[in-house]
């Protein structure tokens, strides 16, 4: 932490009266944390720090964002600036305010912005962030809070979730922007370590040419901040109100209030205010990159998803109708009855009708379209299989990042372990490197998948490539292949895969046999933390654990269009692999929703068959 916070903080201290938590009164009685998110790329954060109280897991103290695509603007200069007028309008207000920096040199990690929310005797949180996406058309604002199954801040959830509707709503209404929903997210150690209500705003897509324009037109920032002002003022008046409330007049010692009970938190949790707002569920723990190609990801449409204590944020817009199997358009086969299979019949038996189930459903009317798809499915209980030009090769998109993460596991971290010849990187980039693993899986964040290439192949993306296909090699991926770098410009190549390589690799991460005992371990658990989950998770129950990672290319690349999952469904008593590739469709938005009706399919076809 610099001297200038320390000095500031100490000047706080002598300066605020201790006050009672959530006393009514004017907002001068307030004091409101501003947390900038990231510093400056030069500020070495790449420590490790425990991402809650207790944890042994650790990510790195903090990460220097993403960047403007169009702008060109870092994602730390402009959280900073933002957080200055809105300093100044909260000020005008009557609120005290705290920033947990006020440059892009301070070196303070997301554990200490937390603790520092603390150190003042804060009433809420306000941590400002920007998002990114590998897919430049999603756009908008969301908000993001923790869970009431966080095992650190489960009781902070309700306020916080209240906080985090009411900035949303009116930053939203003030801007223009679109309104994405609240990601409820356990991944975050600046939300694990809080002791007040916190959420996280992501302002924007930094990624999208007219988020990026708006965020970083200086001119803009009265209104964002008013906006978020406007927030603040609604989740106080609304506290001030319940305390007022005859009913509650009895029990002011207890103010976390249920969601949904009134005003925003009722709007949030009432399905007919919802719209197309669905909640989904994910894994405890920080993607640490705040929001660039960070945190929450790509989320579209209005969602509220969920994250378990993990690595999470969210995903690609077109997904605000999924969820479950009736929310998609009807086949006359979700849900089918599959009572004639003959009950002496194993699952491993029943996968030819499953087959023409999704032939029938989907996949023969998308290829006489023209669109090329692939489909694996493999029971890890019984070792049934279903295979549907699952060993095409096929396009990959961002799905080619789990062979990127198998082969640092193999050649940087555990390579003794595995027998291999170890790929020396500096000492100092460990922690780097594992939170560069973090981004590339949780959020796909591009740069950080290129950025890894490059430490496998000692700074030379191209000889890191060679040795990701040699590790496809020697692990039997035989269709997959990494040939281009992320988002390159005018490719020759491109990265391919199958659904059966995806399956394989799947099977035995779940088995603990890839790499190590301990690397399949912590790939698995990347793999939960997922925050784009609108397409084989949406196919299954809420409450359903999932591991997943996806692949997209919008149209007008030169590249084709692709949708891809490859995921496995963690049910306590039917584990089980979905993996479906789609190239050359001709919309994303309908593949997403095929991928999670076919992944909707299966679900109900495996339950059937095991009754």
């Amino acid at each position: 932490m610099s001297k200038g916070v320390v000095i500031a903080l100490a000047a706080l201290f002598c300066a605020v009266p201790a006050k009672t938590v959530f006393a009514s009164g004017s907002s001068g009685e307030r004091i409101v944390v501003l947390d900038p998110g990231h510093q400056g790329s030069w500020v070495d954060m790449s420590a490790q720090e425990p991402v809650a109280p207790g944890s042994s897991q650790t990510k790195a103290k903090a990460t220097s964002g993403t960047q403007g695509a169009y702008s060109q603007v870092p994602e730390y200069e402009l959280n900073l600036q933002v957080a200055l007028v809105l300093k100044e309008v909260l000020e005008d207000r009557g609120y005290q305010v705290v920033l947990t920096r006020e440059d892009n040199d301070t070196a303070i990690s997301n554990k200490e912005r937390a603790q520092l929310a603390t150190d003042v005797g804060a009433d809420i949180s306000v941590r400002i962030h920007a998002n990114g996406s590998e897919d430049s058309s999603v756009s908008g604002a969301l908000t993001m809070a923790p869970s009431e199954e966080n095992p650190y801040v489960g009781g902070l959830a309700a306020e916080s979730r209240r906080l985090a509707q009411a900035v949303l709503d009116h930053y939203c209404e003030a801007t223009g922007l679109a309104n994405q929903g609240i990601l409820l997210s356990d991944t975050m150690t600046g939300i694990n370590w809080s002791t007040v209500p916190v959420t996280i705003l992501e302002m924007g897509y930094m990624s999208n040419e007219a988020d990026d324009l708006y965020l970083t037109d200086q001119s803009h920032h009265q209104t964002m901040a008013q906006g978020i002002a406007d927030g603040i003022d609604a989740y106080f008046a609304e506290q001030e109100a319940a305390l007022l409330d005859p009913e509650n007049l009895g029990s002011r010692e207890t103010q976390t209030e249920p969601a949904g009970e009134s005003g925003t938190g009722a709007a949030l949790s009432d399905p007919e205010n919802l719209g197309s707002r669905e909640t989904q569920t994910e894994p405890a723990g920080e993607s640490g990159t705040g929001a660039a190609l960070s945190d929450p990801e790509n989320l579209g449409g209005g969602e509220t998803r969920t994250a378990a204590a993990g690595d999470g944020g969210a995903q690609t817009a077109g997904e605000a109708a999924e969820g479950n199997a009736n929310a998609f358009p009807d086949t006359g086969l979700l849900g089918k009855n599959l009572a004639g299979v003959p009950e002496a019949v194993t699952p491993a038996d029943t996968m030819e009708p499953l087959a023409e189930i999704l032939k029938e459903g989907w996949l023969d009317a998308r290829s006489q379209a023209g669109e090329k798809w692939s489909v694996a499915v493999l029971d890890l209980t019984t070792g049934g299989s279903c295979m549907l030009n699952a060993g095409e090769q096929m396009q990959s998109a961002s799905v080619a990042k789990l062979f990127i993460m198998g082969a640092v596991y193999e050649r940087i971290l555990y390579p003794e372990e595995s027998g291999k010849t170890p790929i020396e990187a500096e000492e100092s980039y460990e922690g780097e490197i594992r939170e560069l693993l973090s981004q590339m899986i949780t959020v796909s964040d591009n740069d950080a998948a290129n950025r890894l290439t490059e430490l496998l192949g000692e700074g030379s993306f191209e000889q890191g490539a060679a040795v990701v296909d040699a590790f496809c090699e020697e692990h039997g991926f035989s269709a997959t292949h990494l040939g281009r770098r992320f988002l390159a410009e005018n490719p020759t190549d491109d990265n391919y895969t199958s659904a059966g390589d995806c399956a394989s690799f799947l099977e035995a991460v779940y088995r603990e046999e890839l790499v190590t005992k301990e690397a399949s371990e912590e790939m698995l658990e990347l793999l939960k933390g997922q925050t784009r989950t609108g397409k084989i998770p949406a196919g299954v129950p809420d409450g359903v654990v999932t591991a997943n990672k996806t692949g997209e290319m919008p149209p007008g690349l030169g590249l084709g269009s692709i949708e891809n999952d490859a995921a496995l469904i963690l049910d306590e008593e039917k584990p089980y692999v979905l993996c479906v590739l789609s190239n050359d469709i001709s919309d994303n938005g309908r593949a997403q929703e095929d991928i999670a009706a076919i992944s909707a399919a299966v679900w109900d076809f495996l339950e059937e068959a095991r009754e």
